[in-house]
């Protein structure tokens, strides 16, 4: 009888790990994915163009007008200051003010580490404020590339401003470094801020 039992959790875990990455439609029951739509400047000081989609697809149509606008947003970016500032958080019942908590991959499909620390990268150079309809339950794609995607969601009862996209790249960062599978070079979790917002990094078809 044991040996069947151990038979049957073997066949659960390779079902489970053959199990077909989710579209985003399946992000966590009872969550509202909502469309992002970034007001940026292809060029410095120029006009503002409204793009829609993920920081990757809104980077690939700036590039169709200046580019030298990925290298830009680049060199803008400074991971020394996120990996600082990463150290703030505490584990799941850990929690202290001014901190976050995290759990790592858990229902979460897992995500390739490498594409999210690019996602990131992207996040930390781009300039402009994330902004989010009044939740709870709405979230935001705002990263994907190679099935790994990052998202951000509201669970505030009003709009919420962020101070910067670097905060969405902190959370993403946290998941990152304390939930990486270094053999593997996979990673997947889902990191909460006490202003009642949070972000998910996960596997995902894109």
């Amino acid at each position: 009888m044991t040996f069947m039992r151990l038979l049957a959790f073997a066949a659960l875990v390779v079902a489970a790990l053959a199990a077909p990455l989710a579209d985003n439609g399946e992000l966590i029951p009872g969550y509202k994915i909502v469309d992002l739509e970034w007001s940026v400047q292809a060029f410095p000081n120029g006009e503002y163009i409204n793009v829609t989609g993920t920081v990757e697809e809104m980077i690939a149509h700036l590039n169709t007008i200046n580019p030298d606008y990925e290298k830009n947003v680049l060199a803008a970016a400074n991971m020394t200051q996120l990996a600082m500032g990463a150290g703030e958080h505490k584990k799941t019942g850990e929690l202290e003010d001014g901190e976050s908590w995290h759990t790592c991959f858990q229902q979460w499909p897992e995500a390739w580490a490498k594409r999210i620390y690019e996602g990131i990268v992207y996040l930390d150079g781009i300039e402009g404020v994330p902004t989010m309809d009044a939740g709870p339950g709405n979230c935001q794609r705002v990263s994907c590339s190679y099935d790994s995607a990052i998202y951000w969601c509201n669970d505030n009862l009003v709009p919420l401003t962020l101070q910067a996209w670097r905060d969405v790249a902190w959370g993403a960062y946290i998941i990152y470094r304390q939930c990486r599978d270094a053999t593997r070079d996979k990673t997947s979790g889902q990191v909460f801020f006490l202003q009642d917002w949070n972000v998910v990094v996960r596997g995902e078809r894109c």
